[in-house]
């Protein structure tokens, strides 16, 4: 689960962004690592599947949890909002959003998905990957939804690597599990994009420094990530 969500801006740089953030779970994934989001908690329900609540992110105010349309591009499992955390079922998929109008993973609305100007702030979260081991990769990412053209998925996703026939570009802030963590940068055409972390071909620290009981991040606990 995801919970804490911080949005801090200085008082300086203030230049529009077209990002939106959104999160991912599935057993097939754009990488070798495969794909899961934090939290695994079987097939629990709270709230509308669709729209199953908000989050409060500080410094910014509510963000809507919007849930991908069941079966589109690995879509279909459930994300939900707990309790002010933000938790996951296999092959989840959800959006961050000003607004969530969509109901009953239809009439999706391209104008609900945030667009978070990041640049020059710093976006801070703490997060719980105990239900995440080994072949998972829980993912939390930035893509340009609220600006994406030609997508052939109702709820307009877009990445990298070009799912729904709408290539964009994407910032992946997490893409880990207890013992990997991977951050990656793609362009528009870039599929594979430049990363650094631990895990898959990247080695910038080894298990001593993350992983469970790891002496800097130990991912039997909770911890927090700022971007």
């Amino acid at each position: 689960w995801l919970k804490h969500l911080v949005f801090k801006s200085p008082l300086s740089k203030s230049v529009a962004s077209s990002e939106a953030l959104w999160m991912r779970t599935s057993d097939q994934g754009r990488i070798p690592l495969r794909s899961l989001l934090a939290g695994l908690l079987g097939s629990t329900v709270v709230g509308d599947l669709t729209c199953p609540g908000v989050v409060p992110l500080s410094n910014h105010g509510s963000v809507y949890l919007l849930n991908a349309a069941a079966g589109a591009e690995g879509g279909g499992g459930y994300v939900g909002v707990d309790s002010g955390s933000v938790f996951a079922n296999m092959n989840g998929r959800a959006y961050f959003g000003s607004q969530c109008s969509a109901s009953g993973g239809t009439d999706y609305v391209q104008s609900d998905y945030m667009a978070l100007d990041l640049l020059g702030k710093t976006f801070k979260y703490t997060v719980n990957l105990a239900g995440a081991t080994c072949g998972c990769n829980a993912a939390l990412y930035l893509t340009s939804m609220s600006h994406s053209a030609g997508s052939t998925c109702n709820d307009f996703y877009c990445d990298a690597a070009g799912a729904c026939d709408a290539p964009c570009a994407e910032i992946d802030i997490q893409e880990a599990n207890i013992y990997a963590w991977q951050s990656t940068l793609h362009t528009r055409t870039d599929p594979l994009g430049g990363s650094a972390g631990y895990g898959s071909n990247n080695r910038d620290w080894d298990a001593s420094t993350y992983g469970p009981g790891a002496h800097c991040i130990d991912t039997n606990q909770e911890f927090t990530v700022s971007a």
